[in-house]
């Protein structure tokens, strides 16, 4: 095997790893709207800045919320982190430790049509971390339903970044992040664990396209004139 063919065996070697595994980039979104109590500031956990953040809803908010994040446009979707500002998600410590339920949703709806009114459906696949990093924490009981995409009896620290995965949505346009006490956290009284959820920052895990890869990884072995041989 002469140098040219291990080369040309190598590149292509490299690039179909490329092709079928394709680089995960975090990024952000456009544009967040809460569907019920805003409060206000909720555009601190899109701002691109790790030291601001939001609890996302208004005071003594209650029952099961959901933000909606703009990915501005069309984009290949494998995965959703954020940075949880901290396990305290009501700022209230008569009730700690606050545990939270988490459903993810995704829309391909054209970016044309309104963030409220495009269609959500449930991701697919959903895994806790992404290549087993950045594992959200449960407390005994907590289950990951792949089929619901939900999980339950979340209560990390924070500041942390955590992670979820699910299988790849080709040109999704939104995503949509459900929370809210679990069950067992009581709904009234002072022990009564309102609905918030500190977060300095969203993030979307996108995909590069393979084709776009391929092409790049043909240019290489033509640029430099490699043959298969």
């Amino acid at each position: 095997m002469n140098c040219k063919s291990f080369t040309s065996i190598f590149v292509l070697t490299i690039s179909l790893l490329w092709v079928f595994s394709p680089p995960a980039i975090a990024v952000s979104f456009t544009a967040i709207q809460i569907l019920t109590n805003p409060r206000g500031d909720e555009a601190n956990a899109i701002d691109q800045n790790n030291a601001t953040f939001s609890y996302l809803t208004a005071p003594f908010s209650s029952g099961s919320i959901t933000a909606l994040l703009d990915l501005g446009s069309p984009t290949d979707l494998s995965g959703f982190r954020f940075l949880k500002q901290t396990s305290d998600v009501d700022a209230l410590t008569p009730n700690n430790p606050d545990h939270s339920d988490l459903t993810f949703r995704v829309s391909t709806t054209p970016t044309s049509t309104a963030l409220s009114s495009r269609v959500y459906t449930p991701v697919l696949g959903l895994t806790n971390g992404y290549n087993g990093s950045e594992l959200l924490v449960l407390d005994v009981g907590g289950t990951v339903n792949p089929v619901t995409a939900t999980i339950t009896q979340e209560f990390g620290p924070g500041p942390a970044w955590y992670s979820v995965s699910f299988n790849t949505v080709l040109g999704a346009t939104a995503l949509a992040f459900q929370f809210g006490p679990s069950a067992g956290e009581s709904v009234s009284g002072p022990q009564q664990q309102f609905t918030h959820y500190p977060v300095a920052e969203f993030q979307a895990i996108a995909v590069q396209e393979p084709s776009s890869m391929l092409l790049f990884a043909i240019g290489t072995l033509l640029m430099f004139g490699i043959k298969f041989v």
